[in-house]
């Protein structure tokens, strides 16, 4: 904390409120640890930054510093999800994912679980035929919706993270599938007609 104090240059630059924030910065050295930090207040729009924000402009420098390629990946990509040392990502190892947009060495990404940022090392091209790419897309967004509406329904949500691994449905798949959404569509009508009375 007192070296991006006494190192920051900006006097309105955001300095860390909480140990978590700070945290991710020791490994690097102080003149690191103010770039990183500049970047994580970047990153957040010039808020305070979480620590996961804090996390991924850490493996940006870092990054940086070791000439470390940067994302190879390009919007519309569909990648799969590599947990490899992030505790973040637990749980969502092989999961697709559909590259929205491109930092440096972040990818901003649509999942099945909804949108995250994620450090390029930790996708890895899916390899899928040309002709199943379109149909993965529509896959991995009906999931998303889907996850959106019934996120509190823990089967829905184990089914959607057996679903996330998929590139295509099975038949029967695809009717689950789709008695889930008719369920979700109806239930947020519902929702909506209660509002309104």
């Amino acid at each position: 904390y007192e070296n991006i104090r006494e190192n920051v240059n900006a006097p309105l630059t955001l300095l860390p409120t909480t140990e978590y924030q700070c945290r991710p910065l020791v490994k690097l050295s102080e003149r690191e640890q103010v770039r990183a930090w500049k970047l994580a207040v970047k990153e957040s729009g010039e808020k305070a930054p979480t620590s996961n924000l804090v996390k991924q402009a850490v493996l940006e420098v870092q990054q940086r510093a070791t000439k470390k390629k940067p994302n190879p990946f390009t919007v519309g990509d569909i990648a799969r999800i590599r947990v490899k040392d992030n505790p973040q990502l637990v749980g969502q190892g092989g999961h697709l994912a559909i590259v929205q947009e491109i930092r440096s060495f972040n990818c901003i990404v649509d999942t099945a679980l909804g949108e995250r940022l994620v450090n390029s090392q930790h996708l890895e091209p899916a390899g899928l035929k040309a002709e199943v790419e379109d149909e993965t897309r529509q896959l991995v967004r009906r999931l998303a919706r889907l996850h959106e509406q019934r996120r509190d329904e823990a089967l829905v949500v184990h089914l959607l993270k057996f679903y996330a691994l998929k590139e295509l449905l099975t038949a029967n798949e695809e009717e689950v599938l789709e008695v889930l959404e008719r369920q979700g569509a109806s239930a947020a009508e519902s929702g909506d007609e209660t509002e309104s009375e």
